[in-house]
């Protein structure tokens, strides 16, 4: 995602333009792309880039983030989009964003990233069904791997659902309920979508 780590290059210097955020999840450990979904709905994504530092310069970046993380903001909303911390490590840039909510990371990760071919859902299940989404035949249980049909998925549409095509790891402030097969269960609250992305139901 290239058009981020340009944000990430002048985040120490533009702080200021996306405020602060609370309550962040720990991820100190992360060492990949990962999309963090917390209960109050917001999400935080942390996102690793080599760090090009003879190819970039600190002025066109710091213009850069002044001109999208602005006009981000101004049109979906202040704080839509909050900065949270960057860091270089061994050539690496880590950059993490807090978004408002799914709609806000969905927008601006289509509008920013070069990678096109993804999509990012989240609320009940009804929404997604009201938003013609098609859930999975099958799912698995979180709790002890057991295929569990579509049909019992359904007798409760007030489940919240993820639905995301990405290759980030995903990590829930909430317990994981089912997953979709193919996506591999780290632990209880982490999964690491398949290549073809994955459909996560907790409450």
């Amino acid at each position: 995602m290239k058009k981020i780590v340009v944000l990430a290059i002048v985040l120490i210097m533009s702080l200021s333009l996306a405020g602060c955020s609370e309550n962040k999840i720990n991820i100190d450990g992360v060492k990949t792309n990962t999309i963090f979904i917390k209960e109050d709905g917001t999400i935080q994504f942390a996102t690793f880039e080599t760090f090009e530092k003879d190819y970039y310069k600190e002025d066109d970046a710091k213009e850069y983030i002044k001109e999208h993380v602005n006009k981000f903001n101004s049109a979906e909303g202040e704080n839509s989009a909050v900065v949270d911390s960057f860091s270089v490590e061994l050539d690496t840039a880590k950059l993490v964003i807090t978004f408002s909510d799914m709609e806000k990371f969905s927008k601006f990760m289509m509008e920013y990233s070069d990678v096109k071919e993804v999509e990012y859902f989240g609320g009940t299940i009804e929404e997604a069904l009201k938003k013609e989404y098609a859930l999975s035949d099958t799912f698995l249980e979180a709790s002890n791997g057991k295929q569990v049909e579509k049909s019992a998925i359904l007798k409760d549409l007030k489940q919240k659902i993820v639905i995301i095509y990405d290759n980030a790891d995903i990590v829930l402030e909430s317990k994981i309920k089912y997953y979709t097969e193919g996506a591999l269960l780290l632990d209880k609250h982490t999964i690491q979508p398949s290549n073809n992305g994955c459909m996560i139901i907790y409450k």
